[in-house]
């Protein structure tokens, strides 16, 4: 048999009539090769027993019983009818006894966790290698306003040496275009001598 939530014995009063009924009780073969004996659903209710000391299963009366939301990596048994029941941090999931296990349940929440995380590290990457393109775009215009810088500079240089050698008061100003304009202010008395 594989994994299953409790499973409740059959009991039997002394003119064994059935008092309580059950996958297994005093009728039931000890062992089975198909593990559905006595002893078999006696250590799956051990197991399900550690579970509960671990903290890991939580009874609950019946599946109208579950809280609102579970609490991540726990399993609920419905007390009923033996089914388990997991949160998946929005709706509640049985864990199917004949198909899946708790741990079973947990290595697939895992891999669904893993391939979560790895959707997540891809787009930060992604985002990473957009920011490092942005990076390289704003050094590129970093550079080109400093050779812009550079070239106002020395046109303003090249203008003041001109200035020097012009007869009158040189001053600069900027045209609409945004270019660098010399003017001068003519030294009336330099003209008129």
């Amino acid at each position: 048999m594989r994994r299953q939530g409790w499973q409740q014995p059959e009991l039997r009063d002394e003119n064994g009539t059935i008092i309580q009924p059950g996958p297994f009780g005093s009728k039931t073969m000890f062992t089975t090769a198909q593990n559905d004996g006595a002893f078999d659903y006696v250590l799956n209710d051990l197991c399900v027993l550690k579970d509960q000391v671990d903290g890991r299963i939580i009874t609950v009366a019946n599946k109208a019983a579950l809280p609102a939301k579970g609490e991540s990596g726990k399993a609920y048994l419905a007390s009923d009818t033996g089914k388990e029941y997991t949160w998946d941090g929005t709706s509640w999931q049985e864990i199917t006894s004949s198909v899946e296990s708790l741990s079973a349940y947990d290595a697939k929440k895992a891999a669904k966790d893993a391939a979560s995380s790895a959707a997540a590290s891809l787009s930060l990457a992604s985002d990473a290698k957009a920011a490092q393109t942005a990076a390289a775009a704003s050094a590129t215009a970093a550079k080109s306003s400093q050779d812009a810088a550079k070239q106002s500079a020395d046109n303003c240089a090249e203008y003041y040496a001109k200035a020097q050698t012009a007869s009158g008061k040189p001053y600069f100003y900027l045209d609409k275009a945004g270019n660098i304009c010399i003017s001068y202010e003519l030294d009336t008395e330099a003209t008129e001598g």
